[in-house]
């Protein structure tokens, strides 16, 4: 413990009983032995001639201490101590709370986790969850008294085994999870619970990894769930695994589902990817095709609805057909499916599996086949435009896609004349991976229309991986 200060109470029943004389030391190790202890160096503070009952010592210098020793030297009369306290700064370097184990007295579909709390610079909270079957998470084992034999017993009959006798614990991977690989705890205001689900128990735990005074802590956890669920299993898979980057690709998810007892079935697929998504093709459930929707919520986002899937169709496929362009090394592509005559439910989530044996891989991520040579492709349209004020043709639209990024990058736009003089900056930001467009009205830096000519675009992006150009040309013509 970071230690800064120490308090003495003594002399209470009688003045004459103070601690007048003594030494502190600190380290931040304890003594090999703990028997006939001699005073130890070096000293960090020493007090003498105290007269007060009630001593508040700050130590000099404090720092990181695991034992601290006090020297009292002789006194003329007799002397006691009523207390001494050791008061620290920061916090412990680590702690953990386990909630424990969360009954939703039924299979659940899980929703997302949300939480409120402090992380100080430096300190970490490291949120995981596990989801089962039962209410025991852990296998206990006892030794059978025939070498390192060893058998399974309830946590009762463990509790009452002599300490040779308990052969310890295991995590139960039957009916358990594992914890689950870390929340981001920027994510607070609601993440997809990752934990295997439907399940009818839940577990979570925070681990809180502090550095001197950076500390953290959390005031609330919450999780949305549903029950009954949507479907008592759901498995999923995409397909191609592996495709070019950037290039249009033609991909199938499809979806197993297991529906019986209470499930409500579903009629809702949402799907959620960092690859831009172009347009839906088709929806097959059983084999058969069916009339769909599609409603693009975003450029990495869209749902479809078609024919409710329920009991009839269990453990039937269900393939949406859509095109998208994967734009980095690699994209996963998320799916939840929920019932529009619930919209307060949860949507729950798919696991990656075998979902069709006609489907190599069993994975809902993609990779590309080749690393591509640039981060940047550009083109410009139309070729030639009139920038008139017709209303036709008015404007050249500058379309640019950043590749095999995961965080933003520095792009400039520049049109020069033939002569390589910069007529406009056209653009000069920061972008994120995915499609842009910059429209270039024909004017120059001063806001004048530019002669009729042909003139030169260039698109630049930086970033970490490395510095791609783009050039190409457009023509002005009135």
């Amino acid at each position: 413990f970071l230690i800064d200060r120490v308090r003495i109470v003594s002399g209470l029943e009688n003045l004459t009983g103070i601690a007048r004389h003594f030494r502190i030391h600190l380290s931040p190790n304890a003594p090999s032995t703990s028997h006939t202890l001699r005073p130890l160096d070096p000293v960090i503070l020493e007090v003498r001639e105290n007269s007060q009952q009630i001593l508040d010592l700050q130590i000099p210098t404090y720092q990181p201490a695991a034992f601290l020793q006090m020297q009292f030297a002789q006194h003329e009369a007799e002397w006691e101590i009523a207390e001494i306290e050791i008061y620290a700064r920061g916090f412990v370097e680590k702690s953990t709370y386990m909630s424990n184990i969360i009954d939703f007295d039924g299979n659940t579909a899980w929703g997302t986790i949300s939480w409120s709390g402090f992380r100080d610079p430096g300190a970490e909270v490291i949120i995981q969850t596990r989801s089962g079957t039962d209410d025991q998470p852990d296998i206990y084992w006892k030794y059978t008294g025939r070498g390192n034999q060893k058998e399974p017993v309830t946590p009762s009959q463990y509790a009452d085994l002599k300490p040779g006798e308990k052969a310890g614990t295991t995590p139960d991977r039957t009916n358990w999870t594992l914890w689950s690989a870390p929340y981001e705890f920027a994510d607070s205001s609601g993440a997809a619970v990752v934990s295997l689900g439907p399940r009818r128990f839940l577990q979570f735990r925070a681990d809180f990894i502090t550095q001197d005074e950076s500390g953290a802590g959390l005031d609330f956890f919450e999780i949305r769930a549903s029950e009954p669920p949507v479907a008592s299993e759901l498995v999923g898979e995409i397909f191609p695994f592996q495709v070019e980057v950037g290039e249009v690709s033609r991909f199938t998810y499809v979806l197993k589902p297991i529906i019986e007892g209470d499930d409500t079935g579903f009629d809702r697929l949402e799907l959620n990817t960092s690859s831009t998504f172009l347009a839906a093709q088709s929806v097959k459930i059983a084999d058969v095709e069916v009339e769909f929707d599609v409603e693009a919520l975003e450029e990495h986002r869209f749902e479809v609805s078609f024919p409710k899937v329920d009991s009839r169709y269990t453990g039937l496929l269900v393939a949406v057909e859509f095109d998208a362009r994967v734009l980095r090394y690699g994209s996963s592509f998320d799916a939840r499916v929920f019932d529009s005559s619930r919209p307060l439910e949860v949507r729950q989530g798919i696991n990656p599996g075998d979902a069709a044996v006609e489907f190599e891989g069993d994975r809902v991520s993609v990779a590309t086949a080749v690393e591509n040579q640039s981060l940047l492709e550009a083109t410009v349209a139309p070729g030639a435009f009139t920038p008139n004020g017709d209303g036709t043709n008015d404007a050249a639209s500058i379309s640019y896609d950043l590749l095999e990024l995961t965080g933003s990058v520095a792009v400039k736009i520049e049109i020069r004349d033939l002569a390589g003089h910069l007529v406009r900056t056209l653009y000069e930001g920061v972008d994120l991976i995915g499609h842009h467009e910059r429209k270039w009205d024909g004017t120059d830096d001063a806001g004048k229309l530019v002669p009729p000519g042909v003139y030169v675009y260039r698109v630049s992006a930086d970033a970490d991986k490395g510095e791609a150009d783009e050039i190409g040309t457009v023509h002005v013509a009135y």
